[in-house]
C-alpha cells in the first residue's frame, strides 16, 4: 500500500528537490513526512537519537517507527551540517542494525516489494 517517492523540498537543509528527503505515500498519495518523515518508515528510531532535538517534539512519548521498510534510512549523509552526527550513528550501529545511508541527492525508491537506491542531478 505504501511506496517511497520524491519529496518535493526538504526545508531542513535547504536543498530543492533534496532526495535524502522521500515520502510514504498510500495509493491516494498523500504524503506522510519527508527528512525526519523518513526515519519514523523504519520499526525504531532510537538510533538516530544523536540527530534529533527533543526540544522540538516534547510530545513524542516512544521511539516506535511505522515499521513500513525492513531497513533504518540514514538521511543527510555526507551533507552539512550532519556530516560528523551521521557518522556517529554509522559507528555506533555498525553490525547492529542495517542502516542504509542517503545523502541529499539520492533516495530509496520502493516498488512492488523491491528497495532501490536512486541519485538524482543536484539542483541549481
Amino acid at each position: 500500500m505504501y511506496q517511497a517517492t520524491l519529496s518535493a523540498c526538504c526545508r531542513k537543509c535547504a536543498v530543492k528537490m533534496s532526495t535524502a528527503c522521500w515520502s510514504a505515500t498510500s495509493v491516494k498519495a498523500k504524503p506522510i513526512g519527508e527528512s525526519a518523515g523518513t526515519l519514523v518508515l523504519s520499526s525504531d528510531i532510537a538510533c538516530y537519537a544523536p540527530m534529533e532535538n527533543p526540544a522540538a517534539a516534547p510530545e513524542l512519548k516512544g521511539k516506535k517507527g511505522l515499521a513500513l521498510i525492513p531497513f533504518y534510512p540514514l538521511v543527510h549523509y555526507r551533507s552539512e551540517p550532519f556530516v560528523e552526527v551521521c557518522e556517529k550513528i554509522m559507528a555506533a550501529q555498525q553490525g547492529r542494525l542495517d542502516i542504509r545511508p542517503i545523502t541529499n541527492h539520492e533516495l530509496f525508491a520502493v516498488r512492488s516489494g523491491v528497495v532501490e537506491k536512486w541519485t538524482v542531478a543536484k539542483a541549481v
